[in-house]
């Protein structure tokens, strides 16, 4: 229909790139998790500030929906770009993609049997990434967050 724009899709290139760092060992992590942000909007970066009440927002969400979840970072390799977030258990790919649509993301990450998937919250289509333990560092990147 003429005057409807459909929505963009395309997700950031850098995404299909991401690490994780996070104080858990992959042997002890669960057999199928999300991985969920609050930080940067729909990719864009914005103040450190705004990414603390994002992020304070999302905890206190995760919370209220009773939800388990640990506290993961995600970002570039080389740890230049990384951005505070959550490993999230009990829920669904689907409920996960919503709630990171509800709270201005382009994607979340699914993990199941160890095999790590990028998803699209606005469509839930999901692609493929590989094993998680080639992505997987088990310390917290607090220098770089300065959380």
């Amino acid at each position: 229909m003429r005057g409807h724009h459909a929505q963009r899709h395309e997700m950031n290139p850098a995404y299909l790139k991401a690490s994780f760092w996070c104080t858990q060992s992959l042997n002890r992590l669960p057999h199928t998790f999300g991985i969920i942000t609050a930080w940067n909007p729909l990719g864009q970066v914005v103040p450190r500030k705004e990414n603390r009440i994002r992020d304070a927002r999302l905890h206190l969400q995760l919370k209220t929906l009773g939800l388990d979840f640990f506290s993961v970072c995600g970002g570039s390799l080389d740890g230049t770009h990384l951005e505070q977030g959550y490993g999230v258990l009990d829920t669904t790919r689907l409920d996960l993609a919503t709630l990171g649509k509800d709270f201005d993301q382009d994607a979340i990450f699914w993990v199941s049997d160890g095999i790590l998937a990028l998803v699209c919250c606005q469509t839930a289509q999901s692609t493929p990434l590989g094993v998680l333990s080639k992505r997987w560092n088990p310390t917290h990147p607090g220098k770089y967050l300065e959380l």
